[in-house]
């Protein structure tokens, strides 16, 4: 079965590209079609859809028609390019054409599309066989035995076959361009031939003029060898060209058999072309049946065979099979492929029973499998064209069976616009049947109003002829209700280019009309909790998001009113306003709203409050619950309204809100309002939690401080005790302490960390107090074992505050402040990153204080020498990063100890 015709559209609007569709299958064609807008889309579609036929726009968007086509020309030549574009210069028209386009046919003369098609695939297929012919008429010269010739009207060659190749020795390269009398003729007979071909120029006559002569030529070699020449005339722009068949019959002469042979084959070369020509005749008729025609063809078959007595032939089609006369398989066979629709579908076979060449070459000729291939191709021709006119009759039919059947509305009008056509949906959509409004106008359809509306926008349409597209409109069906439609039409242009009328399509959409309202109130429902939601998120005080709730509502959602209600517990059970947004005018304060089961409190707001659940009034004017409060509420433009409880474990209060029009509330509507108070309620209620928590925190903060205070106090409180037991070194600690901490602070360290350094520092001595006094004061050298003594007042300081829960790692800043970073200092013998910076800052600290501070047994260093100790020992004994702090907190300092910390400034 023959493939639907692929059809490649570059069009960025897919209603102009429905619009092109539409027109095509109303001209009959059957086709698959894929749209793309981009160039690499296109590129690619070229490669994988393959398409036969190209629909371009020429405004795309990042290319253009113009490019779409050069790309079509270069890429894939054989493929049609029709350009269906707007309003196009007659100058950039002519260049599309003459860049290759078939044609080009404007948006609003669509009714051009289907026949500017059909004539492109015409002229594609006419342009297809012409090159098949030429190539067959190559294909042939080419395999031809014989030197086919051609001469200029100067004698000179144009045209030199492989066989003159073959037989003369020149190749075409050599032959072209040079004197046939000089290349090939002996030299005695070049001047009879000038004369000859000078006579023939004149009259296209001449003695040798469509006869056969015997004549001798000359090789390249220089062997002379008899010829067979066949001269025929042709006139080419107003002047005669001479067509040499030349034929070598060396052997023929030597053997006069083979004289007979090629006396044959010109016979046989006769009956193979009446034989194509009898088939071709056969196929024509259409008036036959197909079965009949092969039957006829199949037995026509074997008398153009060289020994029709001994050949027959055999079709096969499909689950056919036809047979010429006596027919029978044999040995020797030709076989050649019928397609239809590109598609194998059966075969022509030729069977000869005759006694076989002694050689065991095969009894067929060249011409005859070259015949056999015609004659398949002949018949694969019919079959596509039988099958072609078989598809556009189904396609006619299924385009009436699509209109008769489809829920669309089909019509036609005249010019005047009056239907003369419509479709069998008129029925089903309207209630009338299509001959009620034969020589009627559409809108005689439409309410009065609507009729006006809608035939004002014609009036211009028509005007102009141009087409239009998804035209709402409103009709009254046969029984008075409303029916909403959708219409599209293009304009109807004749042969002649005359506005004939319109053609289109009416869509019902009132439903979807319906489904859009629906849409658009939950829409407004919609943005108005996703505003409400990211109020929850921001907002610190309960009054500030009511306040703005109920903005967000009037604002985003497009709502008349809004407001909350807190319920009280008075003797009235009253329901106070804590806030409002909108065209309230005084409303809020008149109404007297209470949630007690009374009069006044059978509006919405006092039963959503009762009874926990959603009140609807859906209409103000006609709803006999809410007559206490109507006339306030009409002229306010109050005309629907709902209210929501908003509860707390218990109800609390209530958000009510208002609409301009009846049955504004839908119920998708209704299910956001409901999630959006429940939202509201769980803000106010996460309010309350957040406040009552900041508060404990804030009195756990307090408390936590006062601990911390006591703490540190009772740290200060200890380092006191060791300054009293050593008066010479009294104020040791502090100092060290002051240094470290601005070491801290000036590596960066954050305020906690400084903070802690600076209490490790206080107490960083704290041992000392297990060591005796008299060793500590002793103003002359201390013996090995004291020293060994005073080296064990880290770990006691340690055994003293490692039992104090400190938040910081007192206790190891203490135990190992004299360490080193090589490992030479104590009590562990600690190096590099196994010691605490802490306590690597505080070793630091400890021997400039230490050095540049009097001791008992000498005077101070002075600073120069504690700094130039620290640096000898970077490294080494310190840590290099401490050691640059600290010399840079000492000389911005003025080579001084800093007196105090400001930690965190």
């Amino acid at each position: 079965m023959k493939e639907a015709l692929r059809i490649l559209m570059l069009e960025d609007t897919p209603t102009d590209a429905e619009l092109m569709e539409h027109e095509l299958r109303k001209a009959g064609l059957a086709f698959t079609v894929m749209r793309v807008q981009t160039r690499d889309a296109y590129v690619r579609a070229l490669g994988e859809f393959r398409p036969d036929i190209i629909l371009s726009d020429y405004h795309l968007p990042d290319f253009n028609g113009k490019a779409a086509l050069e790309i079509a020309r270069r890429d894939h030549p054989e493929i049609p390019v029709i350009m269906v574009t707007g309003a196009l210069p007659d100058i950039e028209a002519v260049e599309l054409i003459h860049a290759g386009a078939k044609d080009y046919v404007l948006k609003d003369r669509l009714a051009r599309l289907g026949p500017a098609v059909q004539r492109a695939l015409a002229a594609e297929q006419s342009a297809r066989e012409r090159r098949m012919a030429e190539e067959k008429i190559r294909k042939i010269s080419e395999s031809a035995q014989d030197a086919i010739i051609m001469m200029e009207p100067d004698g000179r060659i144009s045209f030199w076959n492989a066989a003159a190749e073959r037989i003369f020795g020149y190749t075409a390269a050599e032959a072209m361009g040079r004197e046939l009398h000089i290349l090939i003729a002996p030299s005695g007979a070049r001047d009879e031939f000038a004369h000859g071909y000078t006579h023939f120029l004149e009259s296209g006559e001449g003695p040798i003029v469509g006869k056969l002569l015997e004549l001798t030529a000359l090789r390249k070699s220089g062997e002379a060898f008899p010829v067979e020449l066949t001269v025929s005339a042709a006139q080419l722009s107003g002047q005669w060209h001479a067509i040499g068949i030349v034929r070598d019959i060396t052997e023929r002469k030597q053997v006069e058999a083979a004289l007979a042979r090629h006396t044959r084959d010109l016979g046989e070369r006769v009956k193979e072309m009446e034989c194509l020509r009898d088939i071709t005749n056969l196929l024509l008729d259409k008036d036959r049946a197909m079965d009949r025609v092969l039957d006829a063809c199949v037995r026509r078959i074997p008398a153009a065979w060289l020994d029709p007595s001994h050949t027959c032939a055999r079709i096969c089609l499909g689950e056919q099979t036809f047979v010429s006369a006596q027919f029978r398989e044999t040995e020797w066979k030709l076989a050649t492929t019928i397609y239809m629709s590109g598609m194998e579908h059966g075969h022509v076979e030729v069977f000869y029973s005759g006694a076989a060449a002694g050689d065991g070459k095969s009894p067929f000729l060249d011409e005859e499998r070259a015949l056999l291939q015609s004659i398949a191709t002949q018949i694969t021709q019919s079959l596509d064209s039988r099958l072609a006119e078989k598809e556009l009759r189904d396609s006619e039919l299924r385009y009436r069976n699509l209109v008769e059947t489809t829920s669309d509305i089909i019509w036609e009008t005249d010019e005047h616009l009056r239907y003369t056509y419509i479709s069998p949906q008129l029925f089903p959509t309207l209630g009338y049947k299509s001959g009620e409004f034969i020589g009627r106008t559409p809108f005689e359809l439409m309410p009065p109003g609507e009729a006006e509306r809608v035939s004002d926008s014609f009036g211009m349409i028509v005007a102009e002829e141009k087409s239009f597209t998804n035209l709402e409109n409103t009709n009254l069906h046969k029984d008075g209700h409303q029916v909403v439609l959708e219409t599209s039409g293009i304009p109807v242009i004749d042969a002649e280019g005359k506005f004939c009328g319109y053609r289109g399509i009416d869509r019902d959409i009132t439903e979807r009309k319906r489904a859009e309202i629906a849409l658009n109130h939950s829409n407004r429902a919609l943005a108005t909790l996703s505003a409400v939601n990211r109020n929850l998120t921001r907002m610190t005080s309960e009054a500030e998001l009511l306040q703005a709730v109920c903005q967000n509502i009037v604002e985003l959602g497009r709502y008349r009113m809004a407001w909350v209600g807190y319920k009280q517990h008075d003797e009235n059970k009253s329901i106070k306003t804590v806030a409002r947004a909108g065209h309230d005018e005084g409303y809020l304060d008149t109404v007297d709203i209470t949630w007690a089961e009374t009069e006044r409190g059978m509006g919405p707001t006092g039963r959503a409050i009762r009874s926990g659940t959603t009140q609807l009034c859906q209409d103000f004017a006609n709803d006999p619950r809410h007559l206490s409060w109507r006339n306030a509420a009409l002229n306010r433009g109050y005309a629907a309204s709902i209210s929501l409880p908003l509860a707390n474990g218990e109800v609390f209060g209530a958000l009510t809100v208002y609409a301009e029009e009846v049955n504004a509330f839908v119920p998708d509507e209704v299910g956001l309002l409901e999630e959006m108070a429940n939202d509201l309620a769980f803000g106010v209620r996460a309010l309350h939690t957040s406040q009552e928590r900041d508060l404990a925190l804030k009195q756990s903060q307090q408390h936590l401080e006062q601990l911390q205070d006591s703490l540190e106090d009772s740290v200060r409180a200890i380092a006191s005790i060791v300054e009293m037991r050593d008066p010479y070194t009294a104020g040791h600690q502090v100092r060290v302490a002051d240094l470290a901490a601005a070491i801290a602070v000036q590596m960066g360290l954050s305020d906690e960390q400084a903070h802690a350094i600076h209490l490790a520092g206080v107490v960083h001595d704290l041992g000392k107090i297990q060591i005796p006094a008299e060793i500590l004061s002793k103003p002359g050298k201390i013996t090995d074992i004291e020293f060994s003594l005073i080296k064990t007042h880290p770990q006691a300081g340690y055994d003293i505050l490692k039992d104090i829960n400190f938040p910081w790692p007192i206790a190891q800043m203490v135990l190992q402040h004299h360490e080193r970073v090589d490992g030479s200092g104590y009590p562990q013998g600690l190096k590099g990153d196994e010691i605490l910076l802490g306590a690597r800052i505080l070793s630091v600290a400890d021997v400039v204080e230490a050095m540049f501070s009097h001791r008992p047994y000498r005077a101070g260093l002075g600073m120069t020498v504690a700094l130039e100790e620290i640096a000898k020992g970077k490294g080494r004994h310190y840590d290099p990063a401490v050691v640059e702090a600290c010399i840079s907190v000492v000389q911005a300092n003025g080579m001084k100890l800093p007196s105090s910390v400001n930690i965190g400034e």
